[in-house]
């Protein structure tokens, strides 16, 4: 009877150990004190401490403002996206961050006070590996051959973010179907050289 029991113990372990194991990583949310969705400080405490940027319209969505600054003592760029909603004209949302060490404004605009370090929920920074990646986020829902999609589709020569120049692959994360929160990391030769964290279509 003891050797029964044993063996069920034994059983129910070894059915819940890969479901315990099997719990994927949540896309990640903040770059230093920035954060997506439901931010503490809000979109109007990040301009007032930070300043307006370089402002320019996404060029894929009219809706979507985007806040461009170069952080000169971590020398990289950071771009802000705010959505504004059609039925509320003046209630901005940061749905994106996007970090690189690629020239992204037009002039170096120095916010108005020193950006936090730019490092993600989990620790990640530009220059990081691959492996670290993987490491600290797990597989990636897919790695995309970048170069491989822009001589398919050579429209997205242009795009900062989803153009080779943000990295000649990435690692793409997403939470699940029915969130709109996805993390994508640009590589070349191994090294970080961009991260987009988005919350929406």
């Amino acid at each position: 009877m003891k050797l029964m029991a044993n063996f069920l113990v034994l059983l129910v372990l070894c059915f819940l150990g890969p479901l315990a194991g099997a719990a994927e990583t949540t896309a990640a949310k903040c770059v230093g004190e920035i954060c997506i969705g439901a931010h503490s400080k809000g979109p109007k405490w990040l301009l007032r401490e930070y300043g307006p940027g370089q402002v320019h319209k996404d060029v894929d969505d009219p809706n979507l403002v985007v806040h461009c600054y170069y952080d000169a003592r971590q020398k990289l760029w950071i771009e802000l996206e705010f959505s504004v909603s059609e039925s509320r004209k003046f209630d901005l949302q940061l749905t994106g961050i996007f970090v690189t060490n690629t020239p992204m404004c037009p002039t170096r605009f120095a916010s108005k006070r020193a950006f936090p370090d730019f490092g993600s929920d989990y620790g990640i920074k530009i220059g990081s590996t691959e492996s670290e990646i993987v490491s600290k986020m797990g597989a990636p829902k897919r790695k995309d051959d970048v170069k491989a999609i822009e001589s398919k589709s050579p429209y997205l020569n242009d795009s900062p973010r989803y153009s080779s120049k943000a990295g000649s692959y990435r690692l793409a994360y997403d939470d699940n179907p029915s969130s709109l929160l996805f993390n994508f990391y640009g590589l070349e030769n191994g090294r970080l050289v961009s991260m987009w964290f988005a919350e929406r279509e």
